[in-house]
């Protein structure tokens, strides 16, 4: 296997981007036997997904989907993700959704599904 480690500052942070998600921080570590990558210091998350929003419409009508793209944006220290598992932390994490704003002393990535510990509660 191989391990990428790639070092920047906080003005000049290095950048990784793969399948949806773009990570940038002070230091970062990638792993390409075992698809993982931990970020060191500050940094900054971002991912996005692609969902089928249904049209609320009457029942008599044909339904309609449209695709939609939804970014979410985390900011913290010291990242942990899998990208076969699809599973990680951030720790210290402010994450930015369209419609709340979350501190957390802990976040965890499940997949599409964050877990937040120690949470604060912004409406956005």
């Amino acid at each position: 296997g191989t391990l990428v480690i790639a070092e920047g500052t906080s003005e000049n942070p290095v950048k990784f981007v793969a399948r949806g998600a773009s990570i940038r921080a002070q230091k970062l570590t990638l792993d390409t036997q075992n698809q993982t990558v931990r970020a060191v210091g500050e940094v900054f998350l971002e991912r996005q997904s692609t969902f089928l929003r249904r049209e609320l419409r009457s029942r008599r009508l044909k339904q309609v989907e449209r695709e939609e793209i939804f970014t979410s944006t985390a900011r913290g220290q010291n990242l942990f993700y899998d990208f076969k598992a699809q599973t990680g932390t951030l720790d210290s994490a402010s994450l930015l959704l369209p419609q709340a704003n979350i501190e957390a002393g802990n976040l965890i990535i499940n997949g599409q599904t964050y877990t937040a510990k120690n949470v604060i509660l912004r409406p956005g």
